[in-house]
Formats: structure tokens, sequence, C-alpha cells
């Protein structure tokens, strides 16, 4: 019964001793889990969540194996637990069977001692029960001190095996109770490293979900970036269309075009809709507003001819030298190519003034 109190007989270490081990250990990794201030999310702390998960699923490795190593104790205990109180029951039913047996003797004694001392009648009988072959005194007498020294060393051997029995009872008792203290200290164990684990994988999860969160706000950023700066290229680029639609418009026209325009009764929606068609009329209303008519034209402004055309605008048409000193039907020209390749907007003033927009 000793080895109950130390290490069992396969060696393992105290349920008690372990226990306290194991509080500790799962204390320890509880205070490690106590939740802390929000981190905020940063490219800067994504390596210090990655080496937070690499110790938390260490962390869970470790406590797992300390879970098989609680639960096979457990099991053991409860199978020690089995065999004590099996072996409690076997003791029991022998104890029963010896005070039963012991009993009888008892009855048979007192039975033979009440008719020996006091004559009773049916004496013999007992004495026959007890041995058939004493017939005399003598022999009886013989029997008699045998048959005492018998049921003394009975009595005796009963007494001896009652408390060893008895001893044997309360040692059991106590092995059934420590085991069932052990395997309950087992399960309790068992639980609080389960809710250890259980702990450490929602934290780790967590860490997963905190770094998936700040890769998707990298990549949100990223595709932000990306938006501004196509945003950027492309409002540079319609600058720089516009700038060039604006380099290659034609000159405000002269005052005398715009009278000429309103006092021939050209300006309005002379054509009935939107846009004018290139016909002559329309080039001869444009040419009435634009200069007055004056293939001429040279006011100093940088704007040449009857279209006032500028020399970018005259150039990137593939023409060469002054717009007014080229002729009526070269301007013409021009015009009709300008306005296929801008539409009536090259001319904005007038286009407005005349509707042909």
């Amino acid at each position: 019964m000793k080895e109950r109190e130390g290490r069992s007989s396969n060696g393992a270490m105290p349920a008690r001793t372990l226990a306290k081990g194991i509080a500790f250990t799962a204390g320890l990794l509880g205070l490690a889990l106590l939740p802390g201030p929000p981190v905020a999310l940063t490219s800067a702390t994504q390596a210090t969540l990655q080496v937070q998960a690499a110790q938390i699923s260490q962390q869970v490795a470790v406590q797992s194996a300390q879970v098989r190593t609680v639960a096979l104790q457990a099991s053991a205990a409860r199978a020690q637990l089995a065999s004590d109180r099996a072996n409690l029951a076997r003791l029991g039913a022998e104890l029963s069977q010896a005070r039963s047996r012991i009993a009888d003797e008892r009855r048979l004694l007192v039975r033979y001692a009440v008719t020996r001392f006091t004559d009773a009648p049916g004496s013999s009988s007992v004495i026959g029960t007890l041995n058939t072959n004493q017939n005399n005194v003598i022999a009886q007498t013989a029997y008699e001190s045998v048959a005492s020294g018998y049921i003394v060393s009975i009595i005796t051997a009963y007494s001896r095996d009652q408390q060893t029995i008895s001893s044997l009872i309360a040692s059991d008792a106590r092995a059934v109770a420590m085991a069932t203290q052990a395997q309950q200290t087992f399960a309790q164990d068992l639980a609080s490293l389960q809710t250890g684990v259980a702990n450490e994988q929602a934290s780790l999860a967590s860490i997963h979900g905190q770094m998936a969160q700040l890769v998707q706000q990298q990549l949100a950023q990223a595709a932000a970036r990306q938006a501004a700066a196509l945003a950027a290229r492309q409002a540079a680029a319609l600058a720089a269309r516009q700038a060039a639609v604006q380099s290659q418009s034609q000159g405000a026209p002269s005052a005398a075009g715009v009278s000429a325009a309103v006092t021939t009764g050209a300006a309005g929606t002379k054509w009935g809709g939107t846009p004018a068609p290139p016909s002559p009329q329309a080039f001869a209303a444009l040419r009435e507003c634009e200069s007055g008519g004056n293939y001429q034209d040279n006011t100093g402004n940088g704007y040449y001819g009857a279209y006032q055309f500028s020399l970018a605008t005259w150039s990137g048409l593939g023409f060469s030298g002054l717009p007014s000193a080229a002729s009526p039907s070269t301007q013409d020209q021009a015009a009709q190519i300008e306005q296929r390749q801008s539409g009536w907007s090259a001319w904005p003033e007038c286009s407005l003034i005349l509707g042909l927009n």
C-alpha cells in the first residue's frame, strides 16, 4: 500500500505534484493570453504579428502534448481505481465467507459446551456430531482436549484474519479515495489545459485576422495610390489636350466681323439645327464673323486671314507661310480640313454667335 503514497507502480508522477505543475504552467499561459490595448495595423506590425503567431503555435503544440500526457495518466488512474474497487469487493466477499464459517463453528462450540457442562439431554448427539468414534470416557476426554485446542486456534485465527482483513479494507478504502481524488484532479487539469489550448487558438486566429486585415489595408492603400496616379495622369493628359486644342484654336473674331454678322442677320440659329452642316453658306458666315470676309486680314494679334488661323494651326494643317498671304481657295481648303478634324468648336466664339454648334 505504500506505493500509492509516492510514485505509482508504473513510475508516473503523483497526481498532486503533477496537478500543481500543470496548474502553474496553465497560469503562466493564461497570463500570456491576457488581452492588451488595440494595436495599430501598420506595416511595421506585420513582422511582430508573425513572430507572435509562431510563438502561440509552438505553445499550442506543447500544451497539446501535455493534454495527451494528462489524459493517459487520468486513464491509468481510472484503471487503478477500478482494480482497487475490484480488490475491495473480493476481500469483502472473502471476509463475509470467513465470518459465516466462523459463526457456524462458534454455534457448534456453544452447543457442545452447553450440552457438555449442563449434562442436558441430547449431549450424546452433539458429541456424536463432533466425533462418532468417541465412545469411552478417556477417548472422549482426549477428544474434548483436542477439540478445545482446535476451537481456540480457530478463534485466534478468526481474530487475526478479521484484523488483517479490516486493515486491508481500510487501506483499500484509502486507496480508492486517493484514486478518486487523483481522477478528479486529472479531470480538472485536463479541462484547464483544454481551455488554455482553446484560448491560444483563439489568440492565434485573432493574430491571423489582424495580419489579413493589414494585408487588405496595404492592398487597398496600393489600389488607392494606383487610382490616384491614374487619375493624375488622366487629368494631366486632359489638360494637355485642352492646352493643345486651345493652342490650335483660332483667335477672337474682329470687331468688324462680329458687327457684320449681327448686321447681316447671320447670328442666331440660321441653320435650324446643331451642328450646322459644312456648307458654303456656313463657311461664308464664319468668314464674315471672324474677319468680315477679309482674306488678307492681319491685325498683329497673332491670327491671320479670313478664318483667323494661328501659325501653329496653319502649319499643323500642312501649309506654310502666313495664312493671310495665301489665296482664298487655299484658306477655304484649310478651314474645311480644320472643321473636319475639330468641328466648329475650332472657332469657339463665332460658332457660338452663329449657332453652328
